[in-house]
C-alpha cells in the first residue's frame, strides 16, 4: 500500500469519526472537581421506587403535591387549614394480638355511616373500599415518620407494609377530623373507624386508594453521601443518552424537575448539569430522592413534568405486583448516582 493511499484512508476514517461524534447527543456537564477515582456509583432502575413504604394520608394531599411547588421547585407551600395537626397510623394485626383493636378501614364516602356503630356485625368487606379486622397502632419516630405539611408518612427503613397487610389512618386538621383518633377514644370497646390507605393485595382497580401509595420516591442505596461531588444523571438504558432525543431536547433531570436552577438559584432553560440542592427532594442523610412529579417516568396528563411519549415507561399501573413486576420488562431508564462517601 503506497503512502498516499494510506493517508487517504486515515483521513476518511477521521472525517467519519468526527461526523459520528457531532451527531451524538452528549451531556458534557461536569459533576465535580474531585478525582474520578474517589467517586462511588449506584445505578437504580426506573421501576425500583420505594414500593409499599411511602403513602399520602388522603386524596387531597395527592392532588396538592405538584401544585404546591414554586416555579423553581425550591419551595413548597401548603394551605394552612390542611396542615396535619394529629395523626394515628394503624396496620392490620392477628386476632391474638392483645394490642390490637377491632375496626373498619374504609374510604371517605363511607366513614360517616360507621362512626356510631357498637360492633361490625353485618358489615360486608369490599376489597379496596371496606376492610375489617383488628388494627394495631404504629409509633411515630419508631415505626414511621410524617411530613405534616405535604401530608404523607413513611415507614422507617427497612420496614415496609406487606402486600397482605392493611394500612389505615385517623387524622385531624383545622378543617376536619377523619377517623377515630386516639385522643377521642372512649372507654367502651367501640370499633375503630379509619381512613383506608392500603388494602390487602392492593391493585390498580382500587381507585380510591391506589393513588395514595407514592411512586416517586427512590432510595439512593447509601446513607453516607456528602454533598460535595454529589450528582445525579438520568439516562436511557439502551444508549446511555441523558438528553431527550426528540423535542424538547433537554436533559431528563431537567424535564423531571431535578435540575431546574443554576448554582446562583436562577431558573435555567435546560438545567446546568448539576442536580439541585433541594431539601424538599433530596435527603442525603436518609439516602432518599423524591421526584416533584407523582409518576416521574410516565407523567400524569395534568403534570407540569412531561416526557415525550416514546420515553414513557409503563411501570405504575400494574396488577400483578409484587409477584410479576412488569416494570422489569418495560424499564427504559436508570438513575445514576455519583457521590463521595463520608
Amino acid at each position: 500500500m503506497n503512502r498516499n493511499l494510506l493517508c487517504r484512508i486515515v483521513n476518511i476514517f477521521l472525517l467519519s469519526f468526527l461526523i459520528f461524534i457531532s451527531a451524538c447527543e452528549v451531556d458534557r456537564s461536569t459533576i465535580g472537581s474531585v478525582d474520578q477515582q474517589q467517586y462511588s456509583y449506584n445505578y437504580i432502575s426506573d421501576f425500583e421506587f420505594e414500593f409499599n413504604r411511602y403513602f399520602f394520608i388522603d386524596t387531597y394531599y395527592v392532588e396538592r403535591y405538584e401544585k404546591g411547588f414554586s416555579e423553581d421547585l425550591q419551595y413548597w407551600t401548603y394551605e394552612p387549614s390542611s396542615l396535619i395537626k394529629e395523626l394515628n397510623v394503624y396496620k392490620s394485626a392477628g386476632y391474638s394480638n392483645n394490642d390490637a383493636r377491632i375496626g373498619v378501614a374504609t374510604i371517605p364516602s363511607n366513614l360517616e355511616e360507621f362512626y356510631n356503630l357498637s360492633d361490625l356485625h353485618g358489615i360486608i368487606k369490599k376489597s379496596g373500599e371496606i376492610e375489617l379486622g383488628k388494627f394495631v397502632p404504629l409509633k411515630e419516630g419508631k415505626d414511621y415518620w410524617c411530613n405534616y405539611g405535604f401530608g404523607y408518612f413513611y415507614l422507617n427503613y427497612p420496614k415496609r407494609i406487606k402486600d397482605t397487610e392493611i394500612l389505615a389512618v385517623a387524622y385531624r386538621t383545622d378543617n376536619d377530623t377523619v377517623g377515630t383518633l386516639v385522643s377521642m377514644m372512649i372507654d367502651k370497646p367501640q370499633p375503630l373507624v379509619l381512613r383506608l390507605v392500603k388494602s390487602q393485595a392492593m391493585r390498580v382497580s382500587h381507585i380510591h386508594i391506589w393513588p395514595l401509595m407514592m411512586r416517586n420516591v427512590y432510595s439512593l442505596c447509601d446513607t453516607s453521601i456528602v454533598r460535595d461531588g454529589f450528582n445525579i444523571k438520568i439516562r436511557k438504558k439502551d444508549n446511555h443518552s441523558t438528553i431527550q432525543e426528540i423535542e424538547p431536547r433537554k436533559r431528563f433531570t431537567h424535564l423531571l424537575g431535578l435540575d431546574v436552577v443554576d448554582s446562583n438559584g436562577n431558573i435555567t432553560n435546560n438545567g446546568d448539569g448539576q442536580v439541585d440542592d433541594n431539601y424538599n427532594l433530596l435527603d442525603l442523610d436518609k439516602g432518599v430522592l423524591i421526584f416533584p412529579g407523582l409518576n416521574p417516568f410516565n407523567p400524569l396528563p395534568e403534570s407540569r413534568f412531561q416526557l415525550a411519549d416514546i420515553n414513557r415507561v409503563g411501570i405504575y399501573d400494574f396488577n400483578q405486583w409484587p409477584n410479576n413486576p412488569p416494570g422489569i420488562d418495560s424499564s427504559k431508564f436508570e438513575i445514576v448516582v455519583q457521590y463521595i462517601k463520608r
